[in-house]
């Protein structure tokens, strides 16, 4: 496998890992509080931070796409917005 191909594969198991989040804080709020989900969370997050430090050092030439910056921020206003007014 070359550099991209691996570069693409990490991405999507980071965004994958990522929205599988979301999804679990914006639907089901009450298993916030499990420790599976804060283990889930924690190996998420770090999984994440480690692929940023790497695609830093490795894939110097991937560029950030906008369309994804704003579904990210997107997601991230309605969670907020779904977790402040909607509570259960």
């Amino acid at each position: 496998m070359d550099n991209n191909k691996i570069q693409k594969i990490s991405h999507y198991i980071i965004v994958l890992l990522l929205v599988i989040l979301w999804f679990i804080m914006m639907f089901f709020p009450e298993y916030m509080d499990t420790m599976n989900f804060k283990i889930f969370f924690s190996i998420s997050l770090a999984c994440a931070m480690i692929y940023s430090f790497c695609r830093e050092k490795y894939f110097p030439m991937k560029k950030d796409c906008k369309i994804e910056k704003f579904v990210c921020t997107f997601l991230i206003i309605l969670l907020f917005l779904r977790l402040l007014f909607l509570k259960n």
